[in-house]
């Protein structure tokens, strides 16, 4: 079974990726996709096994090129952070003859800290940011003009496939640069 995901640590660049199956006793390295900056997600993968039938709490953590992991945070880096650093999943190794389950995640609402500011196109963003991550990754990152957002806006969709329109991105774009321009 291969595990995928994606990390991000605010600003100094994920430097390492590591997934548990035995609550967090022991770490393996799992492999990176391509650095694209600091402030960029970065993919992960890591190939699974799980040793027989049961029920396996598996663990990811990601550590920042500081070498910060999340327990080395500060309260406020570790509520932008919470969804990305670590994330324990309930997985279900069945014999090869019975049928797969599927789990399910709730994820805890957004804190405050990441709600966007009011404006034309905020509908928009949010509903098309939401569906991969958190707003908190936009209130987080460095204020920029229409050139920056419009390159962060193309990453997503070309980099990590946002099925965002054409006229949805430029009316992102448009919201990003004026709520958090220069």
């Amino acid at each position: 079974m291969t595990l995928k995901g994606i990390a991000f640590d605010g600003g100094y660049g994920v430097r390492e990726v590591q997934v548990s199956d035995d609550g967090g006793a022991t770490w393996r390295r799992a492999q990176l996709g391509p650095d694209l900056g600091r402030y960029s997600f970065r993919e992960w993968s890591a190939v699974w096994t799980p040793p027989g039938a049961g029920d396996y709490t598996l663990m990811v953590r990601a550590l920042n090129a500081i070498g910060e992991s999340q327990g080395a945070f500060t309260r406020a880096r570790r509520r932008a952070m919470r969804r990305t650093l670590v994330l324990a999943a309930l997985v279900t190794a069945l014999p090869l003859t019975a049928a797969a389950q599927t789990k399910a995640i709730t994820l805890p609402p957004d804190h405050a800290y990441g709600d966007l500011t009011p404006g034309p196109g905020v509908e928009v963003a949010q509903r098309a940011c939401r569906s991969c991550h958190s707003t908190d990754y936009i209130v987080m990152q460095p204020r920029g003009d229409a050139k920056q957002w419009e390159a962060v806006v193309t990453k997503m969709i070309k980099v990590f496939g946002a099925s965002i329109s054409d006229e949805d991105a430029k009316a992102i774009v448009r919201y990003l640069s004026t709520a958090y321009g220069k």
